[in-house]
């Protein structure tokens, strides 16, 4: 996959270290798909609802953070993933 696609932050779990640290943004777009991208994205001029990603992004499950909506602007973030192990 290109940095311009959507990833799964679940897709290498297997290859994972200890703990993995993301640092990005939270959005939400007007069909309440949440994402979580490495890059602040911004409004799409072309498609109302919709959110531009110039770097990789993750969709992350619809119930986290009620409170974003698609009207909240970008919401700083970070993302720790530990293992048991």
């Amino acid at each position: 996959m290109d940095d311009n696609s959507k990833h799964s932050l679940y897709q290498n779990l297997d290859n994972m270290e200890t703990e993995e640290n993301y640092e990005g943004w939270l959005t939400r777009d007007i069909y309440g798909d949440l994402d979580f991208s490495i890059e602040k994205p911004e409004r799409s001029e072309r498609f109302f609802g919709l959110w531009v990603n110039k770097g990789k992004h993750y969709t992350l499950p619809y119930g986290l953070f009620p409170n974003i909506k698609w009207d909240s602007e970008p919401m700083k973030a970070k993302i720790i993933i530990k293992t048991n192990s």
